[in-house]
């Protein structure tokens, strides 16, 4: 027996339609569709019209307040992300709400556009630091430029062995301090502090040579999603390692301005 896809769709169609629900508010609808966001909430779209011929549809805010209140803080890098996603769909964001406008006979692609826009948007609740690595590591860059930490972004150098290694940011050294360097540790597992020590020293060992001072030597860690071990703060202690934890930024300014 065939299978008769057509028909299984226009019942897909019918289902999806019924799933809908239209709100009459005072300026506008509110149209509450089938979709849900990464939190479960149904995805609400706002219309309004302009004129006799012309609609605006919205999300009113919600997509970017949902992912604050969630825990996402809106960096530069992710920013650009959402820059990047509204590129080529006809999405506006205008005082963080996402807009499109058309005609009516536009209105079953424009909604579609917004409506994916919207989904795409929302895919940033994954981008939590315990689930990207190398989005943490630019979340600390982007801080620290943001604040005005003058420095490098992952320069490389040589260590005594000869090995090359990259250092997650280098600040030069100033009259009263040498240069520093910190790298950057979304989980500070005692395998990790134990393999940047390794690096820290084998660089020490070849930076006097090159410049006259040893560099001082900072790791910033994420630990609001990783505890760090007690035998992990030990090595970093005894090699005169400080750790600074990232979710406590005023240390951070405080340390490296």
């Amino acid at each position: 027996m065939k299978l008769d896809t057509t028909l299984l769709l226009s019942q897909y169609l019918d289902w999806l339609k019924n799933k809908y629900r239209i709100k009459n508010l005072e300026d506008s609808n509110q149209i509450i569709t089938p979709f849900t966001n990464a939190i479960g909430d149904n995805i609400n779209i706002y219309v309004d019209k302009i004129d006799e011929k012309h609609f605006l549809l919205s999300d009113d805010g919600e997509t970017i307040n949902d992912l604050s209140l969630n825990g996402i803080e809106l960096t530069t890098t992710r920013n650009q992300m959402i820059d990047r996603i509204l590129i080529g769909s006809g999405v506006h964001r205008v005082d963080d709400e996402l807009t499109i406008d058309g005609v009516s006979s536009e209105f079953p692609e424009k909604k579609h556009s917004l409506l994916q826009t919207i989904l795409r948007v929302n895919d940033l609740m994954m981008t939590r630091r315990n689930n990207i690595v190398n989005l943490f590591s630019e979340e600390v860059t982007d801080f620290l430029k943001e604040n005005d930490i003058i420095g490098t972004s992952k320069a490389k150098f040589a260590g005594i062995s000869g090995l090359n290694y990259t250092i997650d940011y280098t600040i030069p050294a100033r009259k009263n301090r040498p240069e520093m360097f910190i790298q950057f540790h979304n989980h500070l597992t005692f395998s990790a502090i134990t393999n940047s020590t390794f690096i820290f020293e084998d660089i020490n060992e070849q930076r006097p040579l090159e410049v006259g001072d040893k560099p001082i030597n900072k790791i910033i860690a994420n630990t609001e999603d990783y505890a760090i071990s007690d035998k992990a703060f030990r090595v970093a202690e005894s090699k005169n390692i400080e750790i600074l934890p990232f979710s406590d930024k005023n240390k951070i300014l405080a340390t490296l301005h």
